[in-house]
């Protein structure tokens, strides 16, 4: 029998528009769940530095498959998320928008 696992992430390698040396998407479903790119609704873009911590994080939406207009090519960004950190701790505070 042959196993074969759905490819949920995909790595590139380079610069990143903040900065960061690569980044990693993973392609989710409307539940926030890691689905293959095919089948994905929304996106999740970390990038990272060159000490492989995260620098910014974007999410976006991908067209519905369920829509049969599936263009895995139209991604609508919503700004990137910049981890900020209290000074007094080591801990992810996420930042307001409001």
């Amino acid at each position: 029998m042959k196993f074969t696992r759905a490819l949920t992430t995909q790595r590139v390698d380079g610069p990143t528009p903040m900065g960061g040396k690569y980044s990693i998407a993973t392609f989710l479903n409307d539940k926030n769940k890691p689905v293959e790119k095919s089948l994905a609704t929304h996106i999740r873009i970390a990038e990272y530095n060159e000490k492989n911590k995260i620098i910014a994080t974007t999410y976006g939406t991908i067209n519905s498959p369920s829509s049969g207009k599936v263009n895995p090519r139209k991604f609508v960004p919503s700004p990137p998320v910049v981890p900020t950190f209290n000074s007094n701790e080591s801990a992810f505070i996420p930042p307001i928008n409001r």
